[in-house]
């Protein structure tokens, strides 16, 4: 029988910081019988530390590598930064068997939707056709699909195109060259 627990900082009196030794205790005794942990996010639970500075960062890869010991599967969300990589330093990656980005995908439209491009930018333990980006989408009404990041921007270039705008427009709106647009409205 699998269970939900919900450790939410909203409603404790103090956010945990999980560099403090402290913090990392109460949370592993919190977590006994459980088997995947989501911590939400890096920067909200590990804090006062550069996050630039590669060296900071050992104390938290220390207690991820802890948790994975006790074979806890740890999802940590972190944020990208302006250039849409993630923020900090990339040690942060080191410990991570998997590392999964998700952005918006060039030309969505959110009258369609909720759509993420998903690609994983570190895979450890999969790898060929696996690894391949796509797009996930949620209608307004209905259950998440699943294409290939070459049919969205395909069928994208359709509606573009169906709404009148040219060849050389939706080639820039998608990212590719004109003549990929021809190739897809053919």
């Amino acid at each position: 029988v699998a269970s939900f627990q919900l450790l939410a900082t909203d409603r404790m009196k103090k956010t945990p910081n999980y560099f403090d030794p402290t913090h990392q205790e109460r949370l592993i005794q919190f977590v006994q019988d459980t088997d995947v942990l989501i911590l939400d996010s890096k920067a909200t639970l590990f804090r006062g530390r550069d996050e630039n500075d590669a060296s900071g960062w050992g104390a938290g890869q220390e207690f991820l590598m802890r948790l994975r010991r006790m074979g806890k599967t740890v999802i940590l969300i972190h944020h990208a930064g302006k250039s849409g990589s993630q923020r900090g330093t990339s040690a942060l990656e080191d410990v991570m068997d998997t590392v999964i980005k998700l952005s918006k995908p060039t030309g969505a439209d959110s009258k369609d939707g909720t759509r993420l491009e998903v690609s994983f930018e570190k895979h450890r333990g999969f790898h060929g056709e696996d690894t391949i980006p796509f797009i996930a989408t949620l209608p307004n009404a209905g259950n998440w699909q699943q294409c290939t990041v070459e049919e969205h921007k395909s069928t994208s270039a359709k509606r573009l195109h169906n709404e009148g705008l040219t060849q050389q427009e939706i080639a820039e709106k998608l990212q590719v060259n004109q003549g990929t647009v021809s190739r897809w409205l053919k």
